[in-house]
């Protein structure tokens, strides 16, 4: 295996805002490339290099080494990652809206992207960075992070409101929610929801609910169960197998069938 990842919780009360903390080896048999297709998750990292070799994007054509701290933005297909050498990454996984809530940084302003860190011109957050990464073990640096957000959260004085709420409900139910339900469940108008979601996330509920069926699909694909595709598509909310295949297809740039073939070439 050339990719290995760990993942820790955070505390309950950074639960609302931050999905997972992880850590992730790259690259281990030291290949002189690992190639990997990244499958977007609905959620956005915060990516801490604690290596000089660092993950290479595809930036105008061609790959290029990306800077010690970047975010990767909310992606809606896969994309291409490539690694000459053994990499050694810690991140921030956040909900879209809880990095908004956090840093003032909307998801809208990172989709189908990742920043380095030095163009947000926030000193607060790249001294966070820079302390994290002299960090010596993972322990220590979840503490600090922990440490961070929870003043973040007292300083702000941040409270629930309806788009962490609908987003919650999107997530738990897998996508399969109406949006009438939805709008019930988070007690706003459908048209408020709907303008709530492209102004702070970047894509519409739809759009969220759509990107989170096809990850729940990618999820039981890589459970190591044998797959029955129509089953499958139906327990996803897509209307038959061939909707599902044309909708995956467009996702990750596979059939659901060549996909489980080559598993290995994708992350996570």
């Amino acid at each position: 295996m050339s990719v290995v990842i760990q993942k820790f919780s955070p505390s309950p009360a950074l639960k609302p805002y931050i999905e997972h903390y992880w850590q992730g080896d790259f690259n281990t048999s030291a290949a002189s490339l690992l190639v990997q297709q990244i499958v977007p998750d609905g959620f956005i990292d915060l990516i801490i290099h604690l290596t000089d070799t660092r993950c290479e994007l595809l930036q105008h054509y061609y790959f290029d080494s990306t800077p010690d701290y970047m975010i990767v933005g909310l992606y809606t297909r896969s994309f291409p990652i490539q690694f000459t050498g053994l990499a050694k990454v810690f991140s921030i996984r956040f909900k879209p809206e809880g990095i908004y809530q956090l840093f003032g940084v909307p998801a809208a302003e990172l989709q189908e992207t990742f920043i380095d860190i030095e163009s947000l011109n926030r000193k607060y957050f790249r001294d966070f960075c820079h302390r994290l990464r002299e960090k010596t073990c993972t322990g220590e640096m979840i503490h600090h992070c922990e440490q961070f957000f929870l003043q973040q959260l007292h300083n702000m004085k941040l409270q629930h409101y309806y788009l962490n709420c609908a987003a919650e409900i999107i997530r738990q139910q897998k996508g399969k929610v109406s949006m009438e339900a939805l709008a019930a469940e988070a007690c706003i108008s459908i048209r408020q929801l709907e303008r709530e979601f492209k102004q702070k996330i970047g894509l519409s509920p739809k759009q969220y609910m759509r990107l989170t069926r096809l990850s729940e699909a990618n999820r039981l694909m890589d459970s190591g169960k044998d797959i029955d595709l129509t089953g499958l598509s139906y327990a996803c909310g897509f209307a038959d197998q061939a909707h599902f295949t044309r909708e995956f297809r467009e996702f990750i740039g596979e059939k659901p069938t060549a996909f489980l073939k080559e598993r290995e070439k994708f992350f996570p």
